[in-house]
């Protein structure tokens, strides 16, 4: 039983690779040139960017309601995902997914560096979805709603701390937040040079190459790319953009040995 274990797992190890003497040559013409393009464009021309700053200015400076406090430190945190899910097995499509999401977050502080609305009971700050096309309208019209919405609550807060901190004492209490430099620097965009439609197709191909392993009981291949472009911008004078882009290739298969232990195997690209 175990001579007839230790020959199927040698027996695998062998498919395998076959396998991967295949794959990575697959891999050397399929991948690489599937690669990223980064777009030479400039702070000033992002919409997204621009409609963060904007919104974040008239913040700051038109941000109040009659004598309440107004916003001291305002950061706006922004994303934008593009991504691809596919799979295949035995030659068959069975999954091909797109998606595109972009979204805000984004927090305001009231009173000072000394007291304001946070480290207290509630949670602060928003989240919420933005316009996928680039309407600088549309992005302004969300931001604003969320601002809106964080900047009531910030003062509603920080009254009912100051309540609350009014009949206690507490010795060397640290502040509640710090100044910091601000910071510059805006990388390109996340970009791909991604065709969906060829990479269906390749996933197929890889995944066929299995049907000539009959001891193989299950096999697929799964394919994740995808994009991502964060910003950040505060009232510090904070101006972040990052972008990332990657792809990521995964072989799996598994059988049964004679004595009916399950054995494995997998690569990862």
């Amino acid at each position: 039983m175990v001579a007839s274990t230790n020959y199927q797992v040698r027996r695998t190890k062998d498919l395998f690779a076959d396998a991967r003497a295949w794959i990575v040559g697959f891999m050397v013409l399929a991948v690489f040139p599937c690669a990223v393009a980064w777009a030479e464009e400039t702070a000033k021309d992002d919409v997204v960017m621009r409609a963060m700053v904007d919104e974040l200015d008239r913040s700051v400076k038109d941000l109040v309601l009659s004598d309440l406090p107004r916003p001291y430190f305002v950061q706006l945190n922004g994303n934008e995902r593009l991504t691809y899910s596919l799979s295949a097995a035995y030659g068959g499509l069975q999954r091909s997914n797109e998606n595109r999401s972009r979204s805000i977050g984004l927090r305001v502080r009231v009173g000072s560096y000394e007291l304001d609305n946070t480290n207290f009971r509630r949670a602060f700050g928003q989240a919420g979805n933005l316009a996928l096309d680039d309407d600088y309208t549309a992005l302004r019209h969300s931001i604003w709603l969320l601002m809106d919405q964080d900047y009531k609550q910030a003062v509603e807060t920080l009254a009912q701390k100051i309540a609350y901190l009014k009949d206690k004492t507490i010795e060397d209490r640290p502040d509640d937040f710090s100044p910091a430099p601000s910071t510059v620097s805006i990388e390109p965009p996340g970009k791909i040079d991604f065709d969906k439609a060829v990479w269906e197709s390749n996933v197929q191909k890889l995944s066929e190459r299995f049907r000539s392993y009959p001891k193989i009981q299950d096999a697929d291949v799964t394919l994740f790319a995808g994009t991502v472009t964060e910003w950040i911008v505060n009232s510090e004078g904070t101006r972040l953009r990052t972008g990332d882009s990657g792809i990521h290739i995964q072989i799996d298969a598994t059988l049964q040995a004679d004595d009916g232990m399950p054995l494995g195997d997998s690569l990862s690209y």
